[in-house]
C-alpha cells in the first residue's frame, strides 16, 4: 500500500509519519515527480494491478491518472465515490474505506456496490485496457 500524501508526498502504509495538515498539491513537487514515483514503485515490486482508492475530483486522483503505468501493470483502476450532494468529509472517506475493506478482503465490488451512506463508486480503467474493471462482477 502506498500513500499519496500533501506532507511527504508518497509514503508506504507501514512507515511512520509526523502528524501535519498540508493538503496535497502536486505543485508542491517538481514536475511529474509524483505520478513517476507511482510507477516507479508499481515497477519495483513488479505489481500486475494497482488500484487508486480516491476521491475523483482530487489532485491525487488527477496524479494518478498520470502514471505511466510499467509494462508489468496489466490493469490500474481508479476506484472513487460518487457522491452527489454534502458531506464529502466524512462519507467519502468512509466509503474509501469500506470499499478499501472489501478489495482488501479478496472480494469483488458488485456493480451495485454502495457504502454505508449509500454512497456507489465509480471505477475507471487507467490503463486503456478494453473490457470490464475486474473489480465488479
Amino acid at each position: 500500500m502506498v500513500i499519496v500524501s500533501g506532507g511527504y508526498g508518497l509514503v508506504l502504509g507501514r512507515e511512520p509519519i509526523g502528524w501535519y495538515a498540508q493538503q496535497f498539491a502536486e505543485r508542491m513537487w517538481p514536475e511529474g515527480l509524483v505520478a513517476r514515483c507511482l510507477g516507479a514503485y508499481a515497477e519495483s515490486i513488479e505489481a500486475t494491478t494497482v488500484i487508486g482508492l480516491l476521491a475523483g475530483t482530487t489532485g491525487y486522483a488527477k496524479v494518478f491518472r498520470k502514471v505511466r503505468w510499467p509494462p508489468t501493470v496489466e490493469n490500474a483502476w481508479l476506484v472513487s465515490p460518487d457522491l452527489d450532494g454534502g458531506g464529502a468529509q466524512i462519507k467519502v472517506p468512509r466509503a474509501i474505506g469500506e470499499a478499501l475493506a472489501e478489495i482488501a478482503d479478496g472480494r469483488c465490488l458488485p456493480e451495485e456496490w454502495t457504502s454505508s451512506d449509500g454512497i456507489p463508486v465509480r471505477i475507471d480503467d487507467v490503463t486503456g485496457t478494453p473490457g470490464g474493471s475486474g473489480l465488479t462482477r
